[in-house]
């Protein structure tokens, strides 16, 4: 008699062990669910900081960049201001001297002639000499001028090319960022959808919102890509 109870109340026994069993493993893949969506929240608002640092890096780069393509401009501007006016000079020079040339050694004698005495003549004839020593002077002072636009236009070229390639790393590592981001939060609303018929569910899934939006203001707006 006591061998047919026990082998009654075994089944009945087993049968309450896997009803309980069942609602322990729901909610310890319910547990483990939860941790993975923390975790990848985590991950995600360590990639927000990231992104805006590389954010920051970029902007900062391209002020840099802005800033010698104004100075290239302003350079390039003075540079053909210099140039003109160094044409001019030439051409003022190369007037007067054909002038003085044609004119021959009448123009000293009409100075000797037209002079008071000997004093004024040489008073007239270092006036002659003051005015073309002028024009030498403004025309070596005019290259020397030219000669240092150009060497400043060299290191802004320098320098351009260098925030030029510090401004791509910058762009590229915002968007190796973003898709970092973008993978990670695919794989956060996959797990949400998995968790949809909980509440705790419900509850990541507007923790899933929330990150996005502060993604979107925070990074969106500043990188001009998503």
């Amino acid at each position: 008699m006591g061998g047919k109870k026990t082998v009654l109340i075994l089944p009945i026994l087993v049968v309450v062990l896997v009803l309980l069993g069942i609602p322990m493993a729901a909610g310890a893949a319910a547990l483990d669910k939860q941790e993975d969506i923390g975790q990848i929240q985590e991950e995600l608002a360590n990639n927000q900081v990231s992104l805006d640092k590389a954010t920051l890096f970029y902007q900062q780069s391209l002020a840099e960049v802005m800033l010698i393509d104004d100075k290239i401009r302003k350079n390039e501007a003075e540079l053909d201001k210099t140039k003109a006016k160094i044409e001019t000079l030439k051409k003022n020079l190369d007037k007067r001297a054909i002038h003085m040339y044609k004119a021959g050694p009448s123009s000293f004698l009409s100075v000797l002639v037209f002079s008071d005495d000997f004093t004024d003549f040489l008073s007239r004839a270092r006036l002659l000499s003051y005015v073309l020593y002028c024009d030498y002077d403004m025309i070596s002072k005019s290259k020397e001028l030219r000669a240092s636009l150009d060497k400043q236009g060299r290191e802004l070229a320098v320098s351009r090319t260098k925030y030029a390639r510090q401004l791509a790393t910058a762009e590229s590592l915002r968007k190796e960022l973003y898709q970092q981001y973008s993978i990670k939060n695919t794989k956060l609303a996959q797990l949400n959808n998995g968790a949809a018929g909980s509440g705790d569910g419900r509850f990541a899934m507007a923790s899933t919102d929330d990150a996005s939006r502060t993604y979107v203001s925070r990074g969106q707006s500043r990188t001009g890509f998503v």
